[in-house]
């Protein structure tokens, strides 16, 4: 069953809005400006990141637009595509196909057999795959990367410092993609040029589908086509290493050397999951 998870309420003037919600209702609210997005808190959060209260949810402010015009209620689903395909069927119409939430899911919107805007949201994680998740040992399989277009900031960073480059890194991506109209094609990620020491050269971005223009910091990258090593770490970002010694062993049981060029692709972590157990990092080991 669909739950209705969410909602968002257009606004001519974003600040105005959010003193009159927060004036008449104690709303709070976590502005997001490069995203012209104000998350809405209506009620408590439990350890989960989760309403507290039952009966309650929380949402956003956004700034009006051609594509909602009107308050929006989201429902909660497994598989977009799936269900705007049947949308399509029994007579309602697809408004925006899926789009990507850097490192927390999908959301489209979808016209309903009565005319009414209505939103979609996917998690990147479904419940099923984050309480099973503790119990998988990481295992590293061969894949083959193609090539993927990426918009990036690339810098030499000390590794004590590396969470603040990635929170710049992906607010000044995603605000330039915004700008340019480029549609963004994955979770964020970040490139590790050369093995990381007391100080990494390294990019961090999300892929791409469109071609960017190189905008200051904002620049086109890509990753390269190669065969590597992949897998799945589930915990904090500071256990990865245990991880990264599962592929670094892979690789070197079949006879390879591992690449001093590496990735990494955040699922599922924070602000949208506080728990730092079931934060999911994808580790992808080119091997040479």
């Amino acid at each position: 069953m669909g739950g209705v998870v969410h909602f968002e309420i257009p606004a001519d003037d974003e600040g105005r809005a959010r003193d009159f919600y927060r004036s008449v209702f104690g709303w709070s609210f976590q502005v997001l400006p490069e995203m012209e997005y104000s998350l809405a808190k209506t009620t408590p959060l439990d350890s989960q990141g989760r309403p507290a209260e039952t009966g309650s949810i929380n949402g956003g402010i956004f700034r009006r637009g051609d594509l909602l015009q009107a308050p929006v209620v989201t429902i909660a689903v497994d598989d977009i595509d799936g269900v705007l395909e049947q949308i399509g069927r029994l007579g309602g119409e697809t408004v925006r196909r899926r789009m990507e939430v850097p490192g927390s899911g999908w959301n489209a919107y979808f016209r309903d057999s009565e005319g009414n805007v209505i939103g979609l949201w996917q998690n990147a994680v479904t419940p099923a795959q984050g309480a099973s998740a503790d119990t998988v040992t990481p295992e590293a399989t061969l894949i083959h990367c193609s090539e993927q277009p990426t918009a990036v900031l690339r810098e030499k960073v000390a590794m004590n410092a590396l969470p603040e480059f990635f929170s710049r890194a992906f607010a000044a991506v995603a605000a330039e993609t915004r700008r340019q109209n480029v549609q963004l094609a994955g979770p964020p990620f970040a490139l590790y040029l050369g093995m990381p020491a007391e100080t990494v050269d390294v990019e961090a971005g999300f892929p791409i589908t469109d071609t960017l223009a190189d905008a200051g910091t904002v620049v086109a990258s890509m990753l390269p086509e190669t065969e590597a090593y992949e897998a799945m770490h589930t915990g904090p970002y500071d256990t990865l290493e245990s991880t990264y010694t599962v592929v670094q062993d892979q690789i070197k049981s079949a006879g390879k050397r591992p690449s001093d060029t590496m990735w990494e692709y955040y699922l599922n972590g924070p602000p949208t999951e506080r728990d730092p157990q079931k934060w999911q990092t994808r580790v992808v080991w080119p091997a040479a």
